[in-house]
C-alpha cells in the first residue's frame, strides 16, 4: 500500500512518587509532620531537579534530531501511574524496564519488578509492551492481548513487535536519585547484542524503523554524553532518516524506586540493511565513553592543580603578614626596651637615694627603740591587768544575769510537778499530741478541769534557753500572745492556754475539711499580728519572736489570733545600753520564713519579725505555698493580674485595698532590711484602711463572746479602770489594754505602777490596739 508515513511521537514519561520522608540538614522527617511551607520548598526543588533532568534527555533527543514530547504526573503508585498514561494517551507502544539490572539473568524469560508485572496485567491490551533488563529484550505482550498468556521471549527473526512505527511509540523511563536531590542519567553502554537482522523492505517500499535499545549508566549530568554525540552524530542521522522518527518535547522522572536509569530500544524497522551498522555505532559509543573517562580524569587533575596552588598563594600571602607584623612588633619592643632602660637608670638612682635616707632613719631607729623598751614593759604589765579586770568583770555580769533568768523565770506563774503533767496528757499519750517542732513536742492535757497545751522540751534544751524563755513570756503580755499559765521545773515543760482553733497554717489549708477563713477574718487577723509585733519591739524589752509563721498563730474559740512558739524569742540584755537593736545567735527558724540577712549575718533584729510578717500576709492574701510566693506575687502584679492569684475561697477581695496591701506586703519582703517599711507607720495604716472595708462586709465571729440572747458584752471590751466599753482602747506597757483617756489620766496624775499589777511601768509609752478597736466597732453595729 502507498501512503503518506505517519510520524511516530517519543514520549519520556516520569511517574514521580512524592517522598514520605523529607530529608533537612541531614536528618529525616515525615513530610506530615514539618510546616506546609517546608514540604511546598522541598516539592519546588524536587521538581526543579527532574525538570532540569528531563531537559537534557530533550535536549539529547533535539540533537539526535529526534522529536521527543515528556509527561510528568505524580502517583503513589508508579505501576498505576503508568497503566493511567496509557489509558489517558491511548499509548499503542511501550518499552519499560523488566527488573533492576542486578536481579538480571540469562535465564529471565518474564518481568520480575512489581510495577512491570502491574502494568503487565492491567495495561490496555491495545498496548504493545516491550520489556527490557540490561540492555536485552526479556519479553514482549502483543497488543490485543492481556495476561502472562501472551508474553512471547524475543526470537531471531521475529519481527511483530516492531512492525507498527506509524502508530505512538512510548517509552518509560526509570531515573537514579542522588542523595542531594539531583537526577542523575546513566551512559550508554551494551547495545541490544541479540537483535541482529538484515535490512528489508515489505510489499510496499515503506522503510521500517530501527528501534535501540540501550541502558543508561551513573554519570553527573546528561551533559556528559556530549563528548560522544559528534561520532556519532552522522550514524544516528542515517538511522534516523532511515526510520523517519521525529520527536517532540516531553520528559518525565520517576521516584526513586529503581536505582538504576534504563532507557529503552528505540524501534528497530524491520527492514534494516546489515549489522554493520550496531558495530559501528557500538565501537563509537566505547570511545565516546573512554574519552569521557579521561575528560574526567583531566579535569580532576586540573583542579587538584589549581587548588594546591590556590593554596600556596594563600600561605604566602599569610607568610607576608606575618612578616609584616613581626617586624612591626620587633620595631614596637626596642623602642619599649629603649623607654624602659631609661626608666631602669631613673629609678637605680632614686634607689641610691632611697638607701642613703634609709640608713639615717635605721641610725635614728636604734636611738629610739632603745627609748621606749622601758615603755614597753610598762605598758605590757598594764594590759595584763586590764585583761584580768575586764575578765572578771565579764565574769559577774554573767553570773548576774544567770541569777536574774533564775529568779524571774517562775514570777507569776503557776509551778507543776512531773506528775501532774503525766496525769493531765495521760502519760503523754500518743493521741493528746497536737504539735511536734524543733524545740519540743506539744500535747493538749487537762489541768484542775481546764485544757491546757503542755509543751515538752527537746532534752537538748539548756537551761539558760528554758529560764529565757519563761522570762520572755512572763514579762510581755499581750491580748494577742499565747498566755503563759505555768512550768515545769524538774522536767522542763511549759503550760499555755489552750487555742481551740489550732494554728493559722491549719485554716489556710482546710485541715480535716473546715471552712475556709473569709477575707475579713484574715484582714483581721493580719491587725492583730501587726499590732503584737508593734508591741514587742517597741517596748523596752525589745523582744524579737524570730519564727513568726502560720503555725505559730494559733486562733482561740473567737478566732483571736495570738502568737506563740516563742521558742527562739530574744530579749536585749538591759544591763548593755538601751540602743540595742539585736542580739547575735546561730540561725534558727523555718527556712521560707526567716529573713536572709539573718541566715547570713546571724544578727535576729525586729526587722526579721517584719519579712516573716510579710510573707505571712502574702499566704493570707493568695492561700498559696511561702516557697517562691514573693516572686510570684511581684510577677503577678507587673503585668497586672494580681486578681488571678487572691484565694477566691475567701469571698471577694476589695481589690484596691488588696492591691495595696500586696504592695507593702512585698516591700517587707525586701532582702536588704533598710527597704523593709515599719510596722506603725506604714503597714499599720494598709491594714486600717482594710479593716474599716472589712467592719462593713461579713460579721466576724472571733470577737462574737456574748450570751445566747446575743445581748452580753464581751469581758475584753471592757476597760479595767472605767468599766465601760473602749472606744479609743490601747496597749500600756503592762501588757493590758485600757481606754486611751483613762490609761492617759492615770499617769499624767503621777502613777509610775500598772493599775492592774500595781508593779512597776517600764515606760509610758501607749499603743493603739487596732484591732480590738474594729472588734468593738462591729460589735456595737451588730447590737443596733
Amino acid at each position: 500500500m502507498a501512503g503518506p508515513k505517519k510520524v511516530v511521537a517519543l514520549v519520556l514519561v516520569h511517574v514521580h512518587c512524592p517522598p514520605k520522608m523529607i530529608s533537612i540538614m541531614g536528618c529525616r522527617f515525615p513530610a506530615s509532620k514539618l510546616k506546609e511551607q517546608e514540604v511546598t520548598a522541598h516539592r519546588k526543588l524536587e521538581m526543579s531537579s527532574i525538570y532540569k533532568t528531563m531537559n537534557a534527555y530533550l535536549n539529547i533527543c533535539s540533537s539526535k534530531k529526534v522529536r521527543a514530547e515528556k509527561v510528568v504526573i505524580e502517583r503513589d503508585d508508579v505501576g498505576e501511574g503508568l497503566v493511567e498514561i496509557v489509558a489517558d494517551r491511548g499509548i499503542t507502544k511501550l518499552v519499560m524496564g523488566a527488573a533492576s539490572e542486578k536481579q538480571y539473568s540469562r535465564k529471565m524469560k518474564m518481568p520480575k519488578s512489581k510495577k512491570a508485572l502491574n502494568v503487565q496485567r492491567h495495561a490496555r491490551p491495545s498496548c504493545a509492551i516491550w520489556f527490557v533488563c540490561k540492555g536485552n529484550l526479556i519479553c514482549t505482550r502483543e497488543a490485543g492481548k492481556q495476561g502472562f498468556g501472551m508474553m512471547q521471549p524475543p526470537i531471531a527473526g521475529q519481527r511483530s513487535g516492531f512492525s507498527r512505527l506509524e502508530d505512538q511509540l512510548f517509552v518509560a523511563l526509570p531515573l537514579v536519585r542522588h542523595k542531594s536531590l539531583t537526577w542523575t542519567p546513566k551512559p550508554m553502554q551494551d547495545i541490544w547484542k541479540e537483535r541482529k537482522s538484515s535490512l528489508t523492505s515489505d510489499s510496499n517500499g515503506e522503510t521500517k524503523a530501527v528501534t535501540l535499545l540501550h541502558e543508561v549508566s551513573n554519570v553527573s549530568t546528561p551533559s556528559s554524553w556530549s563528548s560522544a554525540e559528534d561520532s556519532i552524530s552522522d550514524r544516528w542521522d542515517d538511522i534516523s532518516s532511515s526510520n523517519g522518527l521525529k520527536s517532540s518535547s516531553e520528559y518525565v522522572q520517576r521516584k526513586e524506586d529503581d536505582h538504576q536509569v534504563v532507557c529503552p530500544p528505540h524501534q528497530l524497522e524491520k527492514d534494516l540493511t546489515n549489522h554493520k551498522l550496531y558495530e559501528k555505532l557500538r565501537s563509537a559509543l566505547e570511545e565516546a565513553e573512554k574519552l569521557k573517562r579521561e575528560v574526567y580524569e583531566e579535569t580532576c587533575r586540573r583542579q587538584r592543580a589549581e587548588r594546591d596552588l590556590y593554596e600556596a598563594m594563600q600561605k604566602v600571602k599569610a607568610s607576608d603578614v606575618l612578616h609584616i607584623k613581626e617586624m612591626k612588633q620587633k620595631k614596637e619592643m626596642e623602642e619599649k626596651l629603649t623607654r624602659e632602660m631609661v626608666e631602669a637608670e631613673k629609678l637605680r638612682k632614686q634607689r641610691d637615694e632611697a638607701l642613703d635616707e634609709l640608713q639615717n632613719e635605721h641610725e635614728n631607729k636604734i636611738a629610739l627603740e632603745h627609748q621606749n623598751i622601758h615603755l614597753e614593759l610598762r605598758i605590757e604589765e598594764l594590759l595584763l591587768q586590764r585583761d584580768d579586770a575586764v575578765r572578771e568583770a565579764e565574769e559577774l555580769r554573767k553570773q548576774k544575769r544567770e541569777q536574774t533568768a533564775t529568779t524571774q523565770g517562775t514570777v507569776n506563774v503557776v509551778e507543776f510537778s512531773y506528775s501532774e503533767l503525766q496525769l493531765a496528757t495521760n502519760d503523754f499519750d500518743n493521741s493528746l499530741k497536737i504539735g511536734e517542732g524543733g524545740y519540743g513536742t506539744v500535747y493538749k492535757g487537762f489541768l484542775h478541769h481546764t485544757a491546757v497545751a503542755i509543751k515538752i522540751l527537746n532534752p537538748p534544751t539548756l537551761h539558760s534557753q528554758f529560764y529565757e524563755e519563761v522570762n520572755v513570756l512572763n514579762k510581755v503580755r499581750h491580748p494577742n500572745l499565747v498566755t503563759l499559765i505555768g512550768v515545769c521545773m524538774e522536767f522542763p515543760a511549759l503550760v499555755y492556754e489552750f487555742m481551740p482553733n489550732g494554728s493559722l497554717e491549719d485554716r489556710l489549708i482546710c485541715t480535716n475539711n473546715t471552712k475556709p477563713l473569709t477575707w475579713q477574718h484574715r484582714v483581721r487577723i493580719m491587725s492583730e499580728i501587726c499590732s503584737t509585733l508593734i508591741f514587742l519591739h517597741s517596748s523596752n524589752l525589745n523582744v524579737v519572736h524570730g519564727d513568726l509563721k502560720p503555725a505559730n498563730i494559733l486562733l482561740d474559740a473567737n478566732y483571736v489570733a495570738k502568737i506563740g512558739d516563742s521558742g527562739i524569742s530574744r530579749l536585749s540584755d538591759q544591763c548593755n545600753e538601751k540602743t540595742t537593736l539585736y542580739n547575735k545567735t546561730h540561725p534558727k527558724g523555718t527556712f521560707a520564713y526567716v529573713d536572709p540577712e539573718y541566715i547570713i549575718t546571724g544578727n535576729l533584729t525586729p526587722q526579721s519579725d517584719v519579712y516573716s510578717f510579710g510573707l505571712v500576709i502574702l499566704r493570707l492574701l493568695t492561700g498559696r505555698s511561702a516557697f517562691g510566693l514573693a516572686r510570684d506575687v511581684g510577677e503577678a502584679m507587673g503585668k497586672g493580674s494580681l486578681q488571678a492569684i487572691l484565694d477566691r475561697s475567701a469571698g471577694d477581695w476589695p481589690f484596691l485595698q488588696a492591691e495595696n496591701l500586696a504592695q507593702v506586703s512585698l516591700r517587707c519582703c525586701e532582702i536588704k532590711r533598710k527597704n523593709r517599711p515599719n510596722l506603725a507607720s506604714e503597714v499599720s495604716k494598709v491594714l486600717e484602711a482594710m479593716m474599716k472595708s472589712a467592719s462593713l462586709g461579713l460579721a466576724s465571729l472571733s470577737f462574737r463572746s456574748v450570751s445566747e440572747d446575743g445581748r452580753g458584752i464581751p469581758s475584753y471590751f471592757i476597760c479595767p479602770i472605767l468599766q465601760e466599753i473602749m472606744r479609743d482602747p490601747v496597749i500600756a506597757a503592762d501588757g493590758f489594754t485600757y481606754e486611751g483617756e483613762a490609761i492617759l489620766g492615770w499617769l499624767e496624775s503621777g502613777h509610775l505602777t500598772s493599775p492592774m499589777t500595781n508593779l512597776k511601768l517600764r515606760h509610758s509609752e501607749l499603743i493603739p490596739n487596732h484591732a480590738l478597736r474594729s472588734a468593738i466597732q462591729e460589735w456595737l453595729q451588730q447590737q443596733e
